[in-house]
């Protein structure tokens, strides 16, 4: 119950942000507007960056919500809520620990990746459910030789490759290898694997072959520049050190990731445990992900899972548990003393009287529970300190999002300005691709490309010549386009001089909103 407060809450309090994010809530709002559920489009444009399991789900959404910002964003906390249950059951089945899978839940639930995931709209969150689903059909079916878990395994797989393609199968191949060797049983037949790798089959290509039927050239494009260039180059401009993911991972998942480090210490040579089965889930992925080129936060999602589960098991045999019940409490109290300073670094921030507020609230129940659970529970307080203070993180940041909507590329309120604005028929978006605008307003937007790269779209699969209106030259305009439309640029992003005299200046009003100014 408190996750799901805490995952609902002020839910929508601010708009879709100009990232990822703004992607998928748009490409799922033209998706269940025009029908088409096998040709995504952006803008207009078909986007076939990812397969389309997530602008379903996101679709799904719309037609029950309507389309807005908490419909886009119900099944991501719905996705998380799901992970915390598959946390504790696979908890269950390793440690036979009801305690020890319920800590393994909580920990995991402390995690702030995992918040970052539900509050961002993006496969990820999605992939790494259907990877914990996957594991635990697995360890039903080896533990009590469930056909239909054996199938639900197969089919979890398809249908993550229809999410994110590939890179469902890394966690749990490798979690497939370690427990078997762990879990020691003879295979039933394999007329019954056979059944289920077709199906696995059947679901995984169904998407890209129906396309590939329209047009061989989709072959090439998914899997040279869609999986070997992601991984090998830095073709979508994600480059990041190899040794990013070797801080991140233990920033996000802090003091439980050093807790793990733990382990290490007690594994001995030829010794197979479960330890070592977590181990694996963790580090191997970890390992893949950091060779790769292309890196963002969420990628590694999925190896989050062990990292609970691991912590969790190592968390009982700490002996002095105060020394990191202190420590936590210490560093909670470092990041309210940070977090109530920010105002003065940069004026331009908006906090608001809830955010200090919220600031107070967190030192004083974290100040309370030491007191109070020191002496009595001090294998509870590290996990009770770690959830309260990633919830109140999470609420922080919905203020912030809310009351800074130019920070977080958040286009809510030039959508509100435009709306006002009678008789509107065309909107022109100056040298940026703005879905977020175009899922705020809930209707089409005209991009006008003149240089940037963001607007060098995929166009070789078009079928006809619809997305020529939706995607045009500044020459294409004339001054007598201006009636009845508006025009949105970035402020103190130069506007081509001989455009700005020949079209923009046929505006005879403007007005600026969170950096954006509207010509109307």
């Amino acid at each position: 119950m408190f996750a799901t407060v805490i995952l609902f809450v002020n839910l929508s309090a601010w708009g879709v942000t100009e990232t990822s994010e703004a992607r998928y809530a748009e490409i799922g709002r033209e998706m269940i507007n025009s029908g088409d559920y096998v040709h995504p489009k952006l803008l207009g444009i078909g986007h076939y960056h990812k397969p389309p399991v997530t602008y379903w789900i996101t679709a799904l959404s719309y037609d029950i919500f309507g389309v807005n910002v908490f419909a886009a964003r119900f099944f991501l906390q719905v996705a998380v809520l799901i992970q915390v249950l598959l946390i504790y059951i696979i908890g269950l089945r390793l440690f036979k620990n009801r305690k020890t899978a319920l800590f393994a839940a909580a920990i995991y639930f402390s995690f702030p990746a995992v918040i970052i995931g539900s509050r961002a709209l993006t496969t990820d969150t999605y992939l790494t459910t259907l990877v914990l689903a996957v594991i635990v059909s697995w360890m039903s079916y080896r533990e009590k030789y469930n056909l239909w878990a054996l199938f639900a395994f197969y089919v979890l797989l398809g249908i993550g490759f229809l999410d994110k393609g590939p890179v469902i199968f890394i966690v749990p191949i490798v979690f497939v290898v370690a427990y078997n060797r762990l879990v020691q049983a003879e295979y039933k037949s394999w007329k019954y694997h056979s059944l289920g790798i077709f199906l696995m089959l059947a679901i995984s290509f169904s998407w890209f072959v129906v396309l590939y039927k329209e047009d061989h050239a989709f072959a090439d494009y998914f899997i040279f520049k869609h999986t070997i260039d992601r991984f090998a180059t830095n073709t979508f401009g994600r480059k990041q050190p190899f040794w990013f993911y070797l801080v991140i991972v233990p920033l996000t998942s802090f003091p439980w990731a050093f807790i793990v480090l733990r382990a290490l210490k007690r594994l001995k040579q030829k010794a197979y445990s479960v330890d070592s089965v977590l181990l694996i889930w963790i580090f191997l992925p970890l390992i893949f992900f950091s060779l790769s080129t292309s890196k963002l936060i969420l990628y590694v999602l999925p190896i989050y899972g062990g990292i609970a589960l691991l912590a969790a098991h190592s968390w009982e045999r700490v002996k002095n548990k105060l020394r990191w019940d202190a420590g936590f409490l210490i560093f909670t109290g470092i990041v309210v003393l940070a977090l109530g300073l920010m105002p003065l670094f940069d004026h331009s921030l908006v906090y608001g009287f809830l955010w200090f507020c919220s600031i107070g609230l967190l030192m004083m129940v974290s100040i309370t529970l030491y007191v109070r659970m020191k002496s009595k529970s001090p294998d509870r307080l590290l996990i009770y300190l770690s959830v309260v203070f990633t919830s109140s993180l999470t609420v922080l940041a919905s203020i912030f999002f809310h009351n800074n909507p130019a920070k977080v590329h958040d286009q809510r309120n030039v959508a509100a300005f435009i709306k006002d604005i009678p008789d509107v028929e065309k909107i022109y978006v100056y040298n940026e691709r703005l879905p977020s605008l175009a899922f705020n307003l809930d209707r089409s937007i005209i991009s006008i490309a003149d240089g940037h790269s963001d607007l060098d779209r995929e166009i070789q699969f078009e079928r006809n010549q619809k997305w020529e209106s939706l995607l045009i030259k500044p020459w294409d305009l004339q001054p007598a386009d201006v009636e009845q439309s508006v025009f949105v640029a970035k402020v103190n992003h130069g506007i081509n001089e001989y455009f700005k005299d020949s079209f923009v200046a046929a505006y005879q009003n403007s007005h600026v909103v969170d950096g954006w100014v509207i010509y109307y």
